[in-house]
């Protein structure tokens, strides 16, 4: 199974680090491009975060989204991006950290289909759902981003977004 993938095309978290936080994930794997939103420190820790998954009625400032840069374990399979995910944290005494990032308005990133309910067209804006994905949907007021564009890179079809 296809994991989604996230792409930085012009991201201001890329020059300020005070959009970016750790967090681990107790509800299930989640892939990148997933909103999530963070609730408080994990136990005993001073820059980790605990992640939930974000809903539709989740307020558009309090979402960040999941862009864990892809590791790759086994240099001895043939791994593509498509194929990393985060893990969940299963663990009370070993933590897996998953990177998550604040966007700001205007920002432009790229998801892949696998995060998305339907294939959006420019102009159609999204929000979270509660299963991780995000919800295509005509633009409305609320709406996290807005889809500007397609483009095809090393054979992954990414939809570009406009943060709102």
């Amino acid at each position: 199974m296809a994991h989604g993938v996230f792409i930085s095309e012009n991201c201001s978290y890329t020059t300020d680090a005070s959009k970016i936080r750790s967090a681990i994930n107790p509800v299930a794997a989640l892939d990148n491009g997933t909103a999530v939103t963070l609730s408080a420190l994990a136990t005993g820790e001073r820059e980790l975060w605990t992640a939930a998954l974000a809903t539709a009625s989740t307020a558009v400032a309090d979402i960040w989204v999941v862009t864990t840069p892809e590791l790759i374990y086994d240099e001895s399979k043939r791994y593509t991006l498509a194929d990393f995910y985060n893990g969940i944290n299963d663990s009370a005494t070993e933590k897996v950290p998953m990177r998550v990032v604040k966007l700001e308005k205007g920002d432009i990133f790229g998801l892949t289909a696998e995060v998305l309910s339907a294939v959006p067209t420019a102009g159609k804006g999204i929000k979270p759902a509660a299963d991780g994905k995000w919800t295509v949907g005509t633009a409305a007021s609320g709406d996290f981003a807005k889809c500007i564009g397609v483009t095809t890179n090393d054979g992954l079809t990414y939809y570009s977004f406009e943060a709102l």
